[in-house]
């Protein structure tokens, strides 16, 4: 399924860098038991300029056999040139049997021109719940079971001894409250600065070992959240649930003393393709990628939380 996948998004890029449009869909896996949930992913491929007018997807709630549970949003993963979408949807079967997930229409506009493109239909076997024969051979009679003497017996004493206990126990918890003075709690202590938490997962990020064992993926995705975790705490940015177009086009709005738009842009961009494209830029990229957030973290701390450790550092 893996190979499965990589084989489309590598045929969804090929097929971008022409510019022409495409469009694709696979799911999680083919043979599926009764009640299952079935992942079918979307791909949407597409040149910079164009648009989607419209989805099919009535075409999947209308399957037979097939249930919609969650109809996923439209993602956008953001190229140097092109644009890739997807959309997750989850569906379940109640039926047994052998089905189709039928094509889906895409209609996309390009250049003043509409074109509708179609995806694969995918074949799904949906299987029942194994069974275990009945056996038909004579059991031996068993014994008569002789009930033991147990709670139930005395439950009707107990119930009477337990009640009177605990309207006592109640009653003195409300007498003690009652009669207890009210105690002032502590305010919480502020949050912690965001710069602080971000140079402190950045100290973590650089001594980790990712990047010798060429887990370059996990290293972007830690170091993207990093990033876009601060945005949002020294900011107030949504930049965790934005796109990195979105991130960069709110950071007009920053008011910094360096523009760090480009830098972020170029650094996001590509670490979308290492996440999302398998990209495999060399090591001294994701190095560089690293010492460039550490630096516009220290540039966009607060003025004052600058000038107190300075004002350490001479001390020191």
């Amino acid at each position: 399924m893996k190979q499965w996948m990589a084989t489309i998004v590598a045929l969804s890029l090929a097929c971008l860098a022409q510019a022409q449009p495409t469009v694709s869909a696979e799911v999680d896996a083919n043979d599926v038991l009764i009640g299952d949930h079935i992942q079918y992913t979307l791909f949407i491929g597409m040149p910079r300029g164009a648009t989607v007018n419209q989805v099919g997807l009535d075409a999947l709630s209308q399957a037979e056999g097939f249930e919609v549970i969650d109809m996923g949003r439209l993602d956008t993963v953001p190229t140097e040139a092109d644009v890739l979408l997807t959309q997750k949807i989850t569906l379940t079967s109640f039926d047994s049997g052998s089905y189709y997930l039928p094509e889906i229409p895409v209609t996309i506009q390009q250049g003043g021109q509409t074109e509708t493109l179609r995806t694969n239909e995918i074949p799904i076997k949906v299987n029942t719940l194994p069974v275990s024969a009945d056996t038909t051979a004579l059991q031996p009679i068993k014994p008569i079971i002789e009930e033991p003497l147990n709670l139930q017996d005395v439950a009707p004493y107990l119930g009477g001894i337990l009640g009177l206990v605990a309207i006592i126990l109640l009653a003195r918890w409300w007498w003690i409250r009652r009669n207890r003075a009210p105690k002032e709690e502590a305010p919480p202590p502020p949050p912690r600065p965001a710069h602080e938490i971000a140079l402190e997962k950045l100290d973590t990020l650089a001594r980790g070992s990712w990047l010798d064992k060429e887990e370059y993926k996990s290293f972007q995705s830690e170091l993207t959240y990093i990033l876009r975790e601060y945005l949002e705490g020294r900011f107030d940015i949504r930049a965790m649930e934005n796109t990195t177009t979105e991130i960069v086009r709110q950071m007009d709005h920053v008011p910094t003393e360096r523009d760090w738009r480009s830098e972020l842009r170029e650094m996001l961009s590509t670490a979308d393709l290492v996440k999302f494209a398998k990209a495999t830029p060399p090591r001294s990229f994701h190095e560089n990628a690293l010492q460039t957030v550490r630096q516009f973290v220290e540039a966009t701390r607060p003025q004052n939380e600058r000038v107190i450790d300075e004002s350490e550092n001479q001390d020191a």
